[in-house]
């Protein structure tokens, strides 16, 4: 099965038209009952940057037709982005655990999060300016004031206490 027949029949299982003009197409591997929220929040975020005008010119400047977006929720987090004829296919690994015992706008959130970072991604690999602002799911609630600075501090202590053997 080549590239092309595997994303048509992708397309054809989640409903998707056979249309050109859907640019941006998502793809989201899980596992358990803490990814549905997640998946859902991924798929919301895509088809809305899909929609949106500003998302289109942005990606016009790739020379692309098509931005696939891979991700997989697992163990260990990794991002390779590959050029194809015509498709850029971006599969990205998250960590899983972020998940677990989360709340559905908790989940909403980190999808934000997560498809910002791999449009950033894409981005940089290609040469591409600065994306637009990744719109928030639905479901995602307010961002928590204090998530800046855990973050910070959780880089603090992972630098200064690295985990043995990694």
């Amino acid at each position: 099965m080549t590239d092309e027949e595997f994303w048509d029949l992708i397309g054809e299982l989640g409903g998707v038209a056979d249309e050109r003009s859907r640019w941006c197409e998502p793809l989201v591997f899980g596992g358990g009952g803490d990814w549905t929220a997640y998946a859902d929040a991924v798929l919301e975020i895509t088809d809305d940057i899909g929609s949106r005008p500003e998302w289109r010119a942005w990606w016009e400047v790739s020379g692309c037709t098509t931005l696939r977006l891979v991700i997989e929720l697992a163990d260990a987090e990794a991002c390779a982005v590959r050029r194809g004829a015509g498709a850029v296919t971006a599969e990205c690994r998250v960590l899983a655990s972020r998940l677990r015992h989360r709340s559905a706008a908790v989940a909403a959130r980190i999808a934000a999060g997560d498809v910002a970072g791999v449009v950033r991604t894409v981005a940089a690999v290609l040469g591409l300016p600065d994306p637009p602002a990744v719109p928030r799911p639905a479901g995602a609630g307010p961002a928590d004031p204090r998530a800046d600075g855990r973050a910070a501090r959780l880089r603090e202590l992972r630098s200064r206490y690295p985990r043995p053997g990694g």
